[in-house]
């Protein structure tokens, strides 16, 4: 009965409207129309065909026809509305008469438009003469000019810097000008100093246009600044007024969708009879199952339930022991208590922290040129340690967007960790791509656009919004207008500011406290007073030098010459006469000595001047330093004025807007405020303002939003599917029950991500088998009720850290500076074969340009601005990569390596290989056929491997890779008694594949002088990977297709060598490492027939020489040899290079019918040689580590 009764009363009151309407525009059109008014003759119109959707409440495109200001103003996309004088190129005019608007069936008559043309062309400019957004062209020019200055001068003659004494800010002060005279004379284009400057190149100087990224003046722009000041230089207007419209553009029926409303409590579901005791999640689960007639799967099996769970929690897959404790501990709560000890390793926190790097976009380089920024790990590992923890997410997200304002840090005594914790969170403000340390990209665009994508992070990432959408217009579906993204942005631009802008590698803070500070200033004070004291002493002492080197040169000159050059150098430098200056420049050798002159003159200036140099390093090295964190504060305490950017654009600025959030998610009559943590807070209180606001208990969206995220990364499907977007463009929630129960019971569990985990993981819904049942695809085909766990790929960095921990290399070192990273000659990015190459993922050097290739390979996101949503694909490329990388290669070589030095009993090695790589024990005929596929393959390699030892051969220097590398003194013996190299490193050195088809091509390649790490390898199949210092040069091999080998040498020399194997580390002192013989150290090139076994030189004759072993396999070169030449001379040439040594990092062969060779110094003799047997049976075991780390067992988890 009401709602009829409404809807009467609004049909009563539009038919009085119109009957009031239609008279008053009969009446109007009759006027003249230089008498017509906005109020009385426009606004009924606009009020009867436009105001609708565009005023009060409803401003589509931000387009107010309700006032005149809002007409003058126009909407978002800048084009005014109306042309005053020009009805007909007049925006509105050319929307009605087209048809265009209003949308629908309804249109303008032709009285109603006459009405619209008349004002325009003749009053509308009398009533618009008085409203701001409305200037004249005159003010307009000047606002541009504003405008200009702001941009091009104020850097340098602006608030914080005035060089010259000039201020261009007012009017004022350009017509007062500064040390020069007036910049600006009114009328007089030739006096003002302001564009005879800009005229002559000198402003903006063109070193401080580089330094500043300052784009010079414009033709165009210079046109401007004269046609100003030939106009009498009219005084700009005041600045746009604030954009002031609270409770305006959303409305009631905007707030009630669904997730911007606040989450309430459901009730509990009841439901009928389960077999076992239900959770929470259950219920709700489990009544969306039985609404449309399906259940549960069957629980998945223990060792399934703990691979799920170690990958889900940790990132790995669990070890053999940690499977078998699971599956024998029957105890009814052994899932809970294995959720807890998972929880409690410190392993969740870096799973769980890449999650969230992922989102708010983290990596080590800033993007444009890679640059990597020196702390930035800090914050890596603040998120580790805080997840860890279990810090409660509310203060978590306080810390990162205000934990520089939580505390005055300039009053503290000591830093404390939490002190240090709250500015190092701040990097989260700093994990976009800010490419402004560069002078060729920090102009206002490049700075803008770091706002922006601090703005979409924040939206993707902890809003679950799109607000980027509406940067440059008002979001086309969700009720986010263009002015609410820029509030939303001014909180964030009083620490951004881009006229008061900090370039990246400037923006860090200081975690030192008053006492620490202090005694920093002590301590250094005492070094500094130590250092000035050394710079004085050589001053004193040079000019002493400079002194009698004048007078040995002055001495040698005419008396009356050297009279007057002695009067000149009496003289104080800005006292001396025109013909001093003249003497002194005619003479200036003679009486302003050079460093070369005086080495020259005096033998121990070069020494002293050397020693003195060396003394003050080592004390500036003594200096402390205070510590820094990778952080973000504000600029000031008060925030310069933001507005709103017409279209996006940086040089279109509109009007001023406050500091906000989205009116949506506002509740009506509790407007945002801002607040400082404390009174004398020296910042803006923005950002605190804004972590207050978003974790408060009923915010709409933060708890759905990371609830929802985390139920993805478990489930591999969100409640609701877009986890970025839950606004009207987003997927509808298939739960939204259990969303909302989750996000109010996660807040009321003091927002506890563990507590969390703990209510999914010990659900039967997600302890459910993945297997698909027929029946139940029928019904729902994309599995939206969750009546199965989706069948999951392991991710990126998972398998690669997995297969790390499978092969027994995993590095477990946590925290700290991330771990280098190399591009090889083929394209491929690997990181070093050491203990700290196998490290994490996370730990590895994150360059946004050039990801690891393996991760990359499975889908590590390259990171723009964040990654909320990672793509899973399956593509050639990754078997291919895990068939034929060196890393997967050389993984599944060291595993069958230390099962063979564990057993030699095959079945059993085939049990230790299948309860390493799928955590299980194989089934009997899994078992059979593993062993027989040894036997099988082993036999292959015998066929293609058996050595036929030449019986001339005397002695070989030989070992194949099957039996690793034993490192002793032995191996430092001299080679051989006529070689020129006395001793040599004992390193691995060289290496050679054969396919039985093609040439033989091996070659070893080290070239330490342009990286420090080199890899000696054999086309990837038979290698050595070793790191050199960077002194050392380089050596090549290459057998062609004649059967010549060509060697070019160059032997480096190292004092102490570091030999590694497996960990166990053992230092040797060298000596007389040398070069070749032909007297210059650098080697000679030889030629040798592996036919023959003779040793050619470069025009092909036979030549001394010394062959370990040559011999023909398959008719193909097949060469085991070193050679090592004799020459005429000495030869011999001792050659430095560094104290850090070789360390041999690990030996792989390759598989099929490749053969492999390694030779390690070691001098055998060939008394009772047999036929080597090359990788027989290693072969065949790296060959089936190989086939189950590339199956799906290993690759996806159940």
């Amino acid at each position: 009965m009401v709602s009829l009764m409404c809807k009467a009363w609004r049909r009563w009151t539009t038919c009085l409207l119109l009957l009031a309407v239609l008279p008053t525009l009969s009446e109007a059109v009759e006027k003249p129309p230089g008498s017509l008014r906005f109020v009385a003759d426009v606004l009924p119109v606009l009020r009867k065909h436009c105001v609708k959707c565009h005023g009060g409440a409803q401003r589509k495109a931000e387009l107010n026809l309700q006032t005149l200001g809002g007409l003058a103003r126009g909407g978002e996309s800048g084009q005014p509305t109306i042309v005053v004088g020009a009805a007909q190129r007049s925006y509105l005019i050319q929307q009605v008469t087209s048809g265009a608007m209003p949308p629908g069936s309804a249109r303008l008559d032709d009285r109603e438009v006459a009405v619209l043309r008349n004002w325009i062309d003749s009053a509308a400019h009398q009533e618009l003469a008085t409203v701001d957004d409305h200037l004249s062209a005159g003010l307009q020019r000047a606002r541009r000019v504003q405008f200009l200055l702001e941009v091009k001068c104020q850097p340098c003659h602006g608030r914080d810097t005035q060089e010259g004494g000039l201020d261009v800010r007012t009017m004022q002060t350009l017509l007062a000008g500064g040390k020069s005279g007036p910049a600006v004379v009114r009328g007089d284009v030739e006096s003002s100093l302001l564009l005879r400057r800009i005229r002559d190149d000198q402003m903006p100087p063109r070193a401080v246009r580089y330094k500043r990224s300052i784009k010079p003046i414009t033709a165009t722009e210079l046109q401007l600044l004269q046609n100003w000041i030939a106009d009498g230089a009219v005084a700009p207007p005041p600045p746009p007024g604030l954009l002031d419209d609270e409770g305006l553009l959303v409305d009631a029926e905007d707030r009630s969708w669904w997730s911007f409303q606040k989450p309430r409590r459901p009730r509990l579901p009841v439901i009928a009879g389960p077999h076992y005791p239900p959770t929470a999640v259950d219920l709700f689960v489990t009544r969306r199952l039985q609404d449309a007639d399906l259940g549960f799967s069957p629980q998945a099996r223990r060792k399934d339930l703990i691979r799920r769970a170690s990958v889900g929690l940790h990132g790995l897959l669990p070890t053999p022991a940690q499977v078998a404790q699971f599956e024998s501990d029957l105890s009814p709560d052994a899932m809970e208590r294995l959720v807890d000890r998972l929880l409690a390793s410190p392993r969740y926190g870096e799973r769980w922290a890449q999650h969230w790097l992922d989102a708010v976009g983290y990596a080590d380089s800033e993007g444009s040129v890679d640059f990597v920024y020196p702390l930035v790990y800090q914050y890596r590992d603040y998120v580790i340690r805080s997840m860890n923890r279990d810090k409660p997410y509310d203060r978590f997200l306080l810390e990162q967007l205000a934990g520089d304002e939580l505390v005055d840090y300039s009053k503290l005594p000591r830093f404390t960790e939490e002190h240090r914790d709250n500015l190092i969170a701040t990097g989260f403000l700093r994990t976009c791509i800010d490419p402004t340390t560069s002078p060729e990209t920090n102009f206002l665009y490049d700075r803008y656009q770091v706002l922006a994508d601090t703005v979409e992070i924040m939206g993707s990432a902890v809003l679950g919004l799109t607000l980027h959408c509406s940067r440059c217009h008002s979001h086309k579906y969700d009720p986010l207008p263009q002015r609410d993204y820029y509030r939303f942005t001014a909180l964030f631009a009083a620490a951004y500011s881009p006229y008061d802008w900090v370039k990246p590698k400037d923006r860090f803070l200081e975690m030192v406290g008053v006492e620490q500070r202090q005694e920093i200033a002590e301590h250094n004070l005492h070094i500094e007073q130590q250092i000035t004291a050394e710079k004085a002493r050589l001053q004193k002492q040079v000019a002493t030098w400079r002194t009698k080197f004048q007078q040995a040169e002055l001495a040698k000159l005419p008396q009356s010459l050297r009279l007057q050059l002695q009067q000149l150098l009496a003289t104080p430098v800005g006292d001396r006469t025109a013909l001093q200056l003249q003497l002194f420049a005619q003479y200036e050798k003679q009486l302003q000595p050079d460093e070369t002159q005086l080495t020259e003159a005096f033998p121990v200036f070069k020494q002293a001047v050397a020693a003195s140099g060396k003394l003050v390093k080592g004390l500036t090295a003594q200096r402390r330093v205070a510590p820094r964190a990778h952080g973000l504060t504000d600029r000031r305490r008060q925030a310069d004025p933001f507005y709103l950017l017409r279209r996006g654009e940086w040089n279109r600025r509109g009007r001023r807007v406050r500091p906000g959030v989205p009116a949506v998610l506002q509740k009506p009559g509790e407007p945002f405020r801002l607040r400082r943590s404390f009174d004398e807070s020296t910042t803006t209180g923005f950002r605190y303002s804004l972590a207050r606001w978003l974790t408060k208990a009923d915010h709409p969206l933060t708890a759905r939003v990371l609830v929802n995220r985390i139920w993805r990364d478990h489930f591999g499907r969100g409640i609701v599917a877009t986890v970025d977007n839950l606004g009207k463009t987003g997927a509808l929630p298939t739960h939204p029950q259990l969303l909302d129960w989750l996000a109010v019971e996660f807040v009321h569990h003091g927002w506890s991500t563990k507590w969390l985990h703990r209510q999914l993981l010990t659900s039967r819904a997600w302890q459910q088998r993945s297997r698909i049942r027929p029946s139940a695809v029928g019904i729902d085909p994309d599995n939206r009720l969750l009546w199965r766990v989706p069948l999951r790929r392991l991710d990126a960095e998972t398998l690669r850290d997995s297969l790390l921990r499978v092969v027994g290399d995993l590095n477990l070192q946590m925290l700290g500076p991330a771990v280098e990273v190399k591009t090889m000659s083929d394209g491929q990015v690997v990181t070093a074969d050491s203990p700290a190459g196998r490290r994490r993922s996370l730990y590895l050097l994150h360059r946004r340009s050039t990801p690891l290739t393996i991760l990359e390979t499975f889908d590590a996101p390259r990171i723009t601005v964040n990654c909320i949503q990672r793509r899973t694909s399956n593509v050639v490329s990754q078997a291919l990569l895990m068939f034929n990388s060196r890393f997967v290669d050389a993984a599944a070589t060291r595993l069958a390596t230390r099962i063979l030095e564990q057993t030699a009993d095959p079945p059993q090695q085939v049990m230790t290989i299948y309860q390493r790589i799928l955590g299980r024990s194989p089934q009997p005929d899994e078992l059979t056929r593993a062993v027989t596929f040894l036997t099988q393959q082993g036999a292959r390699y015998a066929a293609g491997a058996q050595l036929q030892t030449p019986p001339q051969i005397t002695s070989v220097l030989g070992m194949h890779a099957s039996k690793g590398i034993t490192f002793d003194l032995a191996a430092l013996r001299k080679m051989h008694p006529g070689a020129r190299v006395a001793r040599f490193t004992g390193v691995a050195a060289l290496g050679y594949y054969h396919t039985g088809a093609g040439d033989a091509n091996w070659y070893v390649f080290v070239d330490g002088a342009q990286r420090a790490g080199g890899r000696l390898r054999s086309n990837q199949f038979a290698r050595v990977e070793i790191e050199l210092p960077a002194a050392a040069r380089f050596l090549t091999l290459v057998t062609s297709s004649n059967g010549t080998m060509n060697t070019d040498w160059t032997f480096f020399g190292n004092p102490r060598v570091l030999l590694e194997q497996d960990g166990d580390a053992q230092a040797f002192d060298l000596a007389d490492i040398v070069g070749g013989g032909d007297g210059t150290g650098n080697g000679n090139s030889v030629g040798l027939d592996p036919w023959s076994g003779r040793v050619l030189d470069d025009q092909g004759a036979a030549t001394s020489g010394w062959i370990n072993q040559v011999y023909p396999v398959s008719q193909r070169p097949l060469i085991d040899a070193v050679f090592v030449p004799h020459g005429s001379g000495d030869g011999k040439r001792e050659i430095p290079v560094s104290t850090s040594g070789l360390v041999v990092k690990g030996i792989s062969a390759g598989s099929g019918t490749t053969h492999a060779h390694i030779w390690n110094g070691h001098n055998q003799g060939v008394s009772g040689l047999k036929p080597i047997d090359v990788t027989r049976h290693n072969g065949a075991l790296v060959d089936l580590c190989l086939v189950l780390l590339n199956s799906a067992e290993f690759l996806y988890v159940d």
